[in-house]
């Protein structure tokens, strides 16, 4: 099936809604990368999606997102000054792409943010709801997944269009790709190690833990200041990852491998500033549940070292330690 600009704009997606137009020249003191994004900004946005999708379109992963992406009704935007290359809006169901992040970026990116758009419409619940490790096991298995077919989509794309592969050569889950691929010629087993790599890149490892506490302080927070008590207090399906992380229909990631060391890991002091946090929420709000499955987890030291878990605390030493501080 063939993905033209105008068969996407009339049927395959409910809208595109565009922004502004881009066709300001970036000022001449900015880098390289700005001024190659200063070439699309002279074209119109139409322009600028229909090359997107020609330029995924050329790989087979880049189809297989197109067709799958196609039908969950996701609105496309450009907007210069997102959020690095892109993000995915669930509650508007909305794919926002940063033109000025350079053509080898965005079409990348396109992939990677177009595959939440898919695995929100397979799994929609909210993930605050679910107890603290398991919400972390499925955030990290979203990342990983959606990682992995952005990486296939760029080894292969390497013939056509090298440039975006050597914009990425750095990431370690693009070789573990390449190189399973390489290997075995099995696809399933390339997606498989790039999944898995993910959770071995410390970059993104060490964003990704101090994004989680910042957003564990938020709900906690918000859980006292309104009374809810619904939070951290549902189980997750044992299947989860398995009708998400999906290629070709099936899916590829090994779950045992989401309970290993390496992937089940957090930093120990965010293990005990969490273990507070949801110790307090239990406390100071009617009805909640005690949380206490982030002590499931495995400690991680700032040098990367995993330790052997520890026993969990008392639920009144948390509290006391927290009331105490606050004092």
């Amino acid at each position: 099936m063939s993905f033209q600009a105008e068969e996407f704009f009339s049927g395959l997606s409910k809208r595109y809604a565009c922004g502004r137009e881009a066709r300001m020249e970036s000022p001449r003191s900015l880098t390289a990368a700005f001024m190659r994004s200063s070439d699309f900004k002279r074209k119109s946005e139409r322009t600028l999606f229909n090359d997107l999708l020609k330029t995924v379109e050329s790989t087979a992963e880049g189809r297989r997102t197109l067709r799958e992406f196609s039908k969950v009704g996701c609105s496309v935007h450009f907007e210069d000054g997102a959020n690095a290359g892109g993000f995915y809006l669930p509650e508007k169901n909305a794919l926002v792409i940063n033109p000025s992040s350079g053509f080898k970026d965005f079409s990348s990116v396109f992939v990677h943010e177009a595959r939440h758009a898919i695995q929100f419409h397979i799994f929609n619940d909210d993930s605050d709801l679910y107890r603290f490790s398991d919400g972390e096991k499925l955030k990290r298995a979203i990342e990983a997944d959606a990682t992995a077919h952005e990486c296939a989509f760029i080894y292969q794309a390497r013939k056509t269009n090298p440039e975006i592969y050597e914009e990425h050569s750095y990431l370690p889950m693009l070789h573990a790709y390449a190189d399973t691929l390489e290997r075995t010629g099995n696809e399933r087993k390339a997606m498989q190690a790039s999944f898995q790599s993910w959770y071995s890149y410390d970059y993104y490892r060490d964003y990704y833990d101090k994004s989680t506490l910042d957003r564990v302080e938020a709900l906690v927070n918000y859980g006292i200041s309104n009374g809810d008590a619904s939070l951290f207090s549902k189980t997750m399906p044992s299947d989860i990852t398995d009708r998400i992380c999906l290629f070709e229909g099936r899916s590829y990631a090994d779950k045992k491998f989401l309970m290993s060391r390496e992937a089940y890991s957090i930093p120990e002091d965010n293990q005990k500033k969490i273990g507070k946090l949801t110790a307090t929420y239990a406390r100071q709000v009617q009805g909640a549940l005690y949380d206490h499955s982030v002590y499931d987890m495995y400690p991680r030291r700032l040098n990367g070292e995993i330790l052997d878990k520890k026993p969990r605390p008392r639920f009144s030493d948390l509290v006391s330690s927290k009331l105490s501080k606050s004092r």
